[in-house]
């Protein structure tokens, strides 16, 4: 302790001195930047310049030539002799501990020669950075920077380390140089990119006052509990500050303030295009809705590329690519929905959503923001695991470079089990996401080999996770609705949470057990994914009419068009076709194959909705399951196969799109060909037509190509139909019962 006594302190200051008297001073330069100079651009002369502000590489700003030091190492000989100066001072704290402090904001400036003031300098900055409400994984992780969301709102990382030496204040930041979105705004408008009332146009497209506010209480109430559970409160305080903004007097300018509220004016379209696509009867029509749901959605796109032109990063960004992914969703645009949000993922990813650490003690209490910020996490990690499932493509969020948690779960000894209880569907969630993480890791990872044992692990797995649901979630539990004086909404928001677990956990066991389906019968060991996925899609029709029967859609109510589930239940249905093709029980197929007409029933249906493209995806289902239907009614033998066979495939032909057009016209041909073959050979073994194998509609597996990984699902649901052969729909009952398949 001897040797950093003051004397050191004197030594330390005048090493810093002398490095400080090393750099030369700015001079006016002639030349652009070196970056200026090899991009030939026009630079502003200025340290860093405009145009390496504007591409992000504003720390290899440096003037043409590099005839000065390198800022790097200057930097970083500093930042090195602090630390050694705040090692000196220690001592000196104990020293002048008695001392009366100074006030709490600190001196501006300090003597470095002057113990008493670097000390009470230090114990202010401490004191300023404790004061901000963070998290218990932020103070144990503060190596890792917090990137800022909005330069406006003071964070505990942004909090800048001001140190005089000399004449010089130095300050260091753990947070990169950033500017205001309305600087960035102001930039764009003087060079002539963007017009001065951009944003004020852009929120011309909005509804009035009074009606939004109606839309948003629609949302808050039917919409936000399912799917996209933010603070209410807190979207509200931020709606509330930018209204003047909104509908403010045009005559009055907003200029400097429009920029920073562009966040909330992208939300505020992304929230009224999903509430107009489900709008209540009483506040309109569906095609009304239908129509305004187009016009929000449109405006919410023209909102995001301007917010990332003026590098506008904060969480009401990533909640409205959030909702605007569950918008497309519902309109049956997957791969667009799997493109916006990955761009939520990293405008996540920016502000540092992945790296909150885990789930803090009990006797830590965290503020409503981080808690926010959980629960934004949460949610994206849930679609994208979801939606690379259902697109065919590998998951944006990995595991080994996140370590959020979800949100602290508050127990208390009188739980009632009907009472909507969202942390403990975030935890369910949470659990469910590890399982759809391994499927994904199966199929797509390069490390490990997708066998059998593996896939059967896997749904062991699932079936623990589908009984181990807690009350009222659990497969077997029974939804009682609460008194009229007591209901408080959540019976509605329980039996849609319990909705959509079940039908994803059946979607799951179907896609995991889907590429083995197609060797059906002729495998014996596969015997076990046929029947695991006959079982998920009766649980999924399950799940379906309980909702049917629990839940009643009056007209003040949002309509049911957010709760989605539709290409979950085409995959139910198609799997359960596929299983009753080469189930040996006549009387399981006819008890089962009313659940093809009734999805096509659902389907037609849907089709005829507004704001729905019919030619997107919704034809192609119906030509599938058609197809599907045709093939099981001909193993029946119904009177009328022949000819409903071949007008159904006459009507998929003029309905679906295209490779289903070719694989069905191409079955077809082989159809009329195997059957003539099959009458001429022997015309008294089409007499029983019910013990009679399955006749191939389709060209062999090698005359077709499997869809690559990514590609379209539905051509891969015609590539597996079309190319079943009479070998995988063999009614042979001596099975091995323990045989493994081949790997």
């Amino acid at each position: 302790m001897q040797s950093w006594q003051p004397n050191d302190l004197d030594s330390i200051h005048s090493e810093a001195l002398e490095l400080l008297g090393k750099r030369k001073r700015r001079q006016r330069l002639r030349y652009s930047c070196t970056e200026c100079h090899r991009r030939k651009h026009k630079c502003d002369r200025e340290t860093p310049c405009g145009k390496c502000v504007e591409r992000g590489v504003a720390s290899s700003c440096v003037p043409f030539g590099e005839n000065g030091p390198d800022a790097h190492e200057r930097t970083k000989q500093l930042e090195t002799i602090l630390s050694r100066l705040l090692q000196a001072s220690r001592p000196a704290i104990e020293d002048t501990a008695s001392r009366p402090s100074q006030s709490e904001s600190g001196p501006s400036s300090y003597l470095v020669n002057d113990p008493t003031t670097f000390t009470s300098f230090v114990s202010s900055t401490n004191s300023a950075l404790s004061s901000y409400p963070t998290s218990n994984a932020r103070r144990s992780r503060s190596s890792t920077p917090r990137c800022k969301s909005n330069p406006a709102v003071t964070t505990a990382a942004s909090l800048p380390f001001r140190a005089q030496i000399g004449s010089e204040v130095l300050e260091f930041s753990s947070s990169a140089q950033s500017y205001p979105p309305s600087a960035h705004y102001q930039r764009l408008v003087r060079q002539g990119i963007l017009q001065q009332d951009e944003i004020h146009n852009l929120a011309s497209a909005l509804p009035s006052q009074d009606e939004t506010a109606v839309l948003l209480g629609v949302f808050f109430r039917d919409i936000n509990p399912l799917m996209f559970p933010f603070d209410e409160m807190w979207f509200r305080e931020a709606f509330n500050s930018a209204t003047d903004v909104i509908w403010g007097d045009q005559e009055t300018a907003y200029d400097q303030d429009a920029p920073d509220h562009l966040s909330i004016i992208t939300l505020l379209f992304a929230i009224l295009a999903l509430t107009s696509l489900s709008l209540p009867l009483s506040l309109g029509s569906e095609a009304h809705g239908a129509s305004q749901a187009a016009l929000y959605n449109y405006q919410c796109r023209k909102c995001h590329v301007l917010a990332a032109s003026i590098q506008s990063h904060d969480l009401f960004i990533v909640l409205s690519h959030i909702i605007s992914a569950r918008f497309l969703v519902l309109q049956r645009q997957a791969k667009d929905s799997w493109l916006s949000l990955g761009s939520a993922i990293r405008e996540a990813q920016i502000l540092g959503l992945h790296r909150l650490g885990p789930t803090p003690q009990p006797d830590v209490e965290e503020s409503r923001i981080a808690i926010m910020r959980r629960t934004v996490w949460m949610h994206l990690v849930f679609e994208d695991c979801f939606l690379s499932l259902i697109v065919g493509q590998a998951p944006s969020i990995h595991d080994s470079f996140c370590d959020t948690a979800p949100p602290a779960r508050l127990l208390s000894k009188h739980v009632e089990p009907m009472r909507f209880d969202l942390s403990l569907m975030l935890h369910i969630r949470h659990d469910l996401c590890r399982i759809v993480s391994k499927m994904l890791g199966l199929f797509f990872s390069d490390e490990r080999d997708m066998t059998y044992a593996a896939v059967l692990d896997l749904d062991s797995e699932l079936q623990a996770f589908q009984h181990s649901l807690p009350v009222p979630y659990g497969i077997n539990d029974v939804l009682r609705p609460r008194s009229a004086g007591h209901d408080d909404g959540s019976f509605r928001n329980i039996a849609l949470h319990r909705f959509l677990l079940h039908i994803s956990v059946s979607y799951l066991l179907v896609s995991l057990h889907l590429p083995y389906l197609r060797r059906g019968r002729a495998v014996s060991g596969f015997e076990r994914s046929r029947q695991a996925a006959m079982q998920a899609a009766i649980s999924d029709h399950r799940a379906r009419a309980e909702l049917r029967e629990n839940l009643q859609w009056p007209d003040h109510l949002a309509r049911d068009s957010f709760v989605g589930g539709r290409f979950f239940y085409f995959h139910a249905t198609s799997a359960l076709g596929i299983c009753l093709l080469s189930e040996p029980d006549p009387a399981t197929v006819q008890s089962l194959s009313p659940m093809l007409d009734e999805f096509l029933e659902y389907a037609k249906d849907h089709q005829r909705q507004q704001g729905v493209d019919p030619n997107r995806c919704i034809r192609q289902e119906i030509g599938i399951v058609n197809l599907i239907r045709g093939r099981v009614k001909l193993r029946l033998g119904c009177h009328d196969s022949t000819a409903a066979g071949q007008s159904t495939i006459s009507s998929t032909l003029s309905t679906s799109s295209g490779s289903v057009i070719d694989n069905l016209r191409k079955g077809a041909l082989l159809h009329e060909s195997a059957r003539a073959a099959a009458e001429t050979a022997s015309p008294a073994a089409t007499s029983n037509p019910i013990h009679q194998p399955a006749l191939d509609l389709a060209p062999q597996a090698g005359h077709t190509r499997h869809p690559e990984v990514g590609e379209d699902m539905y051509d891969w649901w015609s590539w597996l139909v079309s190319s079943l052969t009479p070998s995988d729909l063999t009614l042979d009952a001596t099975l091995a019962p323990n045989t493994d398949p081949t790997e």
